[in-house]
């Protein structure tokens, strides 16, 4: 069934209109690790009790589809049985994402069970003071560079990473918990220190990952599939694409006659969740508005780090991050503004801040320090971005990270048999 109470909630959320104001308190991508483990019988609190089934499970099977917000859940809800099982017979709520709408911040937030204004890694790209540099947290490495980890011998993870709180709170509690993601990732510096006490397990290929799942689920835990092809296709080929259809064929056939005809799935101790953690919206990379091309005279008004290059870009193309010379930042506002007056609503960090952008509590101290003084939110199909030939270019057909329907509005689906 449709939880009509979440739609409703969701609508109601506006910031203007054409932008989503995200839900933390309610239904939000933020009260995720609070649900998973209330399900254990752990604690209490998480989204409203209309989203999920009465536990306590022994066995919780959580899926995360990246990018597959709720416009594809309407769009493909009828072709594979997988996610009409949902409607069917289990529940369906929609769920915002946080602010930004952007992986990184939604897998730290899963590992972490803070929202992402506590736990400070909100984008792709950010300024991290500790090494006055721009940096890319999930590949730990600094921005533009072609290697991963080469922010290693600069900083500890332990000094930029948050806790684990989530899976150390299984961990406290004895449940094993299982990790699969693909192996490029499975033992990066990221999946090892935002997943210490659980099990990472690396697959080559979906049909991989399910095999092994199912092969774990014999004895009870938490179990978390990360599933990143169709956010990955959907950037390169844009949301049209024969490549996500691909993927997604791949996905729901797979989960359906593989995963839903394994005997644990009849199991009434079982849960499943299929989510998402943001939704995705098309952008082409020819109508890109680069800041320092379009606006030569910004740059000089812009903050160095500790290299000399100015700290940027931060952000994404859908919410670009401005770090500004403190005695300019009403005067770049104001030329933004009429610049971009049909590009991008141009914001001060500090009012999104306040008005509850990035947690109900506000951000932490940490947060605060990497936070930039301006957001210019992407309108429509727009993008912003920064150019430095071979370094920063914008390649993508779709993206996310703002504030819109498409980028926001996102999915939690719930089913245990009956």
């Amino acid at each position: 069934m449709v939880n009509d109470r979440s739609v409703r909630a969701v609508a109601a959320s506006r910031f203007s209109s054409e932008f989503l104001k995200p839900l933390y308190s309610t239904y939000g991508f933020s009260q995720i690790p609070k649900t998973i483990l209330s399900l254990f019988g752990l604690g209490s609190g998480g989204l409203p009790l209309d989203c999920v089934g009465k536990g306590p499970y022994d066995r919780v099977i959580f899926i995360l589809i990246d990018g597959f917000g709720w416009k594809f859940l309407q769009q493909y809800q009828e072709r594979y049985p997988f996610l009409n099982r949902f409607f069917k017979e289990g529940i369906v709520s929609k769920i915002t994402s946080q602010f930004p709408s952007t992986t990184a911040a939604h897998i730290t937030t899963l590992a972490s069970d803070l929202p992402v204004g506590q736990h400070g890694i909100y984008e792709w790209f950010l300024y991290e003071p500790l090494v006055d540099r721009i940096v890319a947290p999930l590949l730990y490495a600094f921005a533009g560079d072609k290697d991963l980890g080469t922010l290693a011998p600069k900083l500890d993870p332990g000094h930029l990473l948050p806790p684990n709180l989530f899976f150390g709170a299984l961990q406290k509690h004895q449940i094993p918990s299982k990790i699969f993601q693909h192996q490029t990732i499975a033992n990066s510096i990221y999946s090892r220190a935002m997943f210490r006490g659980s099990d990472r397990i690396g697959y080559k290929n979906f049909s991989e990952a399910l095999s092994l799942l199912k092969e774990h689920l014999k004895t009870p835990g938490f179990f978390y599939l990360y599933c990143g092809d169709f956010d990955t296709k959907a950037h390169r080929h844009g949301l049209g694409s024969r490549q996500i259809e691909k993927a997604l064929d791949h996905y729901f056939h797979q989960l359906e006659t593989s995963l839903m005809t394994d005997p644990v799935m009849a199991q009434k101790s079982t849960a499943l969740i299929v989510a998402a953690d943001h939704g995705m919206i098309d952008i082409h990379p020819s109508t890109t508005y680069y800041l320092n091309t379009k606006i030569p005279t910004l740059e000089k008004r812009l903050k160095r780090g500790a290299d000399g290059h100015v700290l940027s870009p931060a952000g994404s193309c859908r919410d670009f991050f401005l770090h500004i010379e403190p005695r300019y930042v009403q005067e770049v506002q104001e030329e933004l503004e009429h610049k971009l007056k049909d590009v991008a609503l141009v914001c001060r960090t500090s009012d999104l801040i306040d008005e509850g952008f990035f947690g109900p509590t506000g951000i932490s101290d940490k947060c605060r320090e990497k936070m930039a003084d301006l957001v210019l939110l992407a309108k429509g199909t727009n993008s912003i971005w920064w150019h430095e030939k071979g370094r920063f270019e914008q390649k993508f057909y779709a993206m996310h990270g703002g504030l819109t329907p498409e980028e926001l509005e996102t999915i939690f689906l719930f089913y245990s048999p009956t």
